[in-house]
């Protein structure tokens, strides 16, 4: 079994939230950028909304939609440098 962190509750500031463990929880607010935890980062990030989290593909973001309150995996692709936020339809 692999064990997961849970980080603070991110606040998205001028559109931009910053994990720094595996899981977090996200205030509501509108999200054009999450930053990449280190230069050598490569994996997911779980994200759970607690309000409305619009996400955007104004930056490092692939696609556009908006978090759970479910949470949402976020995996980050090297190689074109975007988030890739996995969304129900």
């Amino acid at each position: 079994m692999v064990s997961l962190s849970l980080g603070s509750q991110l606040t998205p500031s001028s559109n931009v939230i910053t994990p720094t463990h595996d899981i977090h929880h996200v205030a509501a607010g509108n999200i054009d950028t999450i930053t990449v935890p280190s230069p050598s980062f490569s994996g997911f990030v779980w994200l759970i909304a607690d309000g409305s989290c619009p996400f955007t593909t104004n930056d490092n973001i692939a696609n556009s939609g908006s978090l759970s309150s479910n949470g949402n995996l976020c995996v980050y692709d090297t190689n074109s440098g975007k988030w890739r936020i996995m969304v129900a339809n």
